[in-house]
């Protein structure tokens, strides 16, 4: 195991987050909690720079399953971490994270998990890296006298990570490259849980299968784009591609697809 090392200012810091968590005793919204306890090397967790994930982050505590299609590096990881970390934190549950295998899976837990506890004093007090297994919550943040969660990473090549633990959530990251046949064992972990959640989400790499079909079986939410020239507000860049994009220089721009103008998106 791997403790964290805590400065006596980061400390003060950790008793007035789990003094303001006690005095409310509930757990604070979902979208509050990335803006209050989640970090990167960039920051707090600013929905100005995920414009797209907020309204998913503000459903996501009444959903059952959701199937989210998505592009690379929008920030998607962040936030499911920030959700695994809520839900075993603050609601004692027990949290599953599948990865495509228990390689990536360790690495993932050293570097993103490990970051996001890392940079909040009241995370990095209550929560500890258990290695090749994920981590060990030490403390119930909201009631003392609960019992804490776990999050376990999940190798899904490997068929006995997919059933050794009753789960009260599933997340399944880069859906389209994990295993699919161990994916339906390991839904069988949350029978016994009242919660039993499970989100999917991954770029799109086969359509008609794996996320794509999940995808197109949902409500299928876009996320529109509006040119701020031409006005046009019906624009799904993943839809349009390669139209939307356009040489700038060396590198690529995204672009209206009806005007041409340089879109910023964040």
């Amino acid at each position: 195991m791997t403790d964290w090392t805590v400065d006596f200012g980061e400390q003060m810091i950790a008793a007035l987050l789990e003094s303001n968590l006690k005095h409310t005793g509930q757990a604070p919204p979902f979208t509050r909690f990335l803006r209050s306890y989640i970090a990167t090397e960039k920051g707090r967790y600013n929905f100005a720079a995920h414009k797209a994930l907020e309204e998913i982050a503000e459903r996501l505590p009444v959903m059952g399953e959701a199937w989210i299609l998505k592009g690379a590096q929008v920030g998607l990881s962040t936030m499911a971490v920030g959700w695994c970390l809520r839900l075993a934190a603050l609601q004692g549950r027990q949290v599953g994270y599948a990865l495509p295998t228990k390689v990536f899976a360790a690495r993932f837990l050293k570097t993103r998990f490990r970051q996001l506890v890392q940079a909040n004093p009241l995370l990095r007090d209550n929560v500890r890296l258990a290695e090749n297994v994920g981590l060990i919550i030490t403390a119930n943040l909201l009631n003392e006298t609960a019992p804490p969660g776990n999050i376990y990473l999940l190798g899904m090549a490997n068929l006995t990570d997919t059933i050794s633990i009753p789960l009260d959530a599933l997340i399944y990251d880069e859906v389209d490259i994990l295993n699919q046949d161990n994916m339906a064992w390991a839904e069988d972990r949350l029978a016994a849980s009242d919660l039993g959640q499970k989100l999917y989400f991954s770029v799109g790499m086969n359509p008609g299968t794996g996320i794509d079909a999940g995808y197109h079986d949902s409500t299928q939410r876009v996320w529109l784009v509006r040119c701020s020239r031409c006005g046009r507000d019906d624009q799904v860049l993943e839809e349009l591609f390669p139209e939307c994009v356009s040489r700038d220089g060396e590198g690529w721009r995204l672009v209206c697809h009806a005007c041409g103008a340089a879109i910023d998106v964040q």
